[in-house]
């Protein structure tokens, strides 16, 4: 279905829920007059509605609806993003005083402009309104949680679509992992030989990066210290490319009490391999600045790297894990346990990210 033909249909199916709740109330509530009649001997009952309810039922409705969508589109959304049940029942305080306030404005119009309208109507149905709050309240808290739920299914289902996608494409292309180690192996030895430390160091860290991506990255966690170790070997390779004309300073700081905590596999390295892709340019002064840091539960992640102004749009895709696919498994795997920001701060790109660890 397409997506305005789906907006048409939701926005449809709201209408005719408000217009058969007011239906539904004016035909229970709506009061019934009888007159008799006596002509020529006969008598004749005449009945008649009215139907000045209507206007309070009105007013009741259309206050209560924007509660229900406030409630739903912003309060809980809040509440379920930052997890303060202090906070989310203050604002719920103040969306239900406008509320009152709305109903109460409608109902002194009508009370001057509508023949026959009073204020008793309020006094008269004031029970009936409470009840009327708690259900359409009730119903709010459902209806927001029932979008989060169709969300997320959403969520998984292309994720797992892209899951499948990315394993036919890893199954085309595959080169069996004991061949490539081995060759590294022979690499390694021969730059061993010939005395290139540096070089068989690289190779050694490569192999070790390989070794992670293709045995660690498919399990569902793995040990903080372990993802810390691989930050730092992609720092060690992607240094390998550049010498000392290239002017560029990296610096890694790690704090806390991080071993012992799991973390979901794979999840920092694309931001490090951005800040190498984007943040460096060749014979021009660069820098990178990685910093973690674990207080308690809390892991923050940041990474500040020098922003030169001829990259369009600096980050966009990761090497081999675009942004976009780190955002979708943080709200899988971490929903409403995390904060992701990224921006241009003058010369610099910065990323900051922070996990509620298991």
């Amino acid at each position: 279905m397409k997506p305005w033909l789906r907006i048409v249909l939701e926005i449809a199916l709201h209408l005719a829920f408000w217009g058969t709740c007011f239906w539904i109330l004016m035909s229970a509530f709506a009061f019934t007059q009888m007159e008799v009649f006596e002509q020529n001997g006969l008598r004749r009952e005449v009945y008649s509605v009215d139907y000045r309810a209507s206007y309070f039922f009105f007013a009741a409705l259309l206050a209560k609806a924007a509660l229900v969508y406030s409630n739903a589109f912003w309060l809980l959304p809040r509440y379920l993003r930052h997890r303060r049940i202090g906070r989310y029942f203050a604002e719920l305080a103040l969306a239900l005083a406008a509320m009152i306030a709305l109903e109460l404005s409608f109902n002194l119009a009508f009370s001057r402009f509508v023949e026959g309208y009073s204020l008793a109507f309020v006094r008269q149905f004031g029970g009936l309104n409470f009840v009327l709050l708690l259900t359409l309240g009730g119903l709010s808290v459902a209806y927001r949680f029932t979008l989060e739920w169709r969300r997320s299914e959403r969520l998984k289902a292309r994720l797992l679509e892209e899951k499948l996608g990315a394993e036919l494409n890893y199954l085309k292309t595959q080169i069996h992992p004991h061949f490539l180690f081995n060759t590294l192996n022979n690499l390694f030895a021969l730059a061993e030989r010939e005395r290139q430390s540096e070089l068989a160091h690289g190779i050694a860290g490569l192999a070790e990066l390989m070794r992670y991506m293709l045995y660690d990255g498919r399990l569902d966690r793995v040990l903080l210290e372990k993802e810390v170790q691989v930050l730092q070997s992609i720092v060690e390779v992607h240094q390998l490319r550049f010498s000392e004309e290239d002017e560029l300073v990296v610096s890694t700081e790690v704090e806390g009490r991080y071993r012992g905590r799991t973390i979901a596999p794979l999840l920092l390295v694309p931001f490090v391999e951005n800040a190498f892709k984007h943040g460096v340019r060749p014979g021009r002064s660069s820098f990178i600045r990685i910093r973690l840091e674990v207080r308690e539960r809390t892991l923050s992640f940041e990474v500040v790297n020098s922003d030169h102004g001829d990259d369009p749009s600096p980050h966009a895709v990761a090497s081999g894990i675009g942004l976009e696919n780190v955002r979708r498994r943080l709200e899988l795997l971490y929903p409403g346990r995390h904060s992701l920001s990224t921006g241009r701060h003058g010369d610099r790109y910065e990323i900051k990210l922070e996990v509620q660890l298991d």
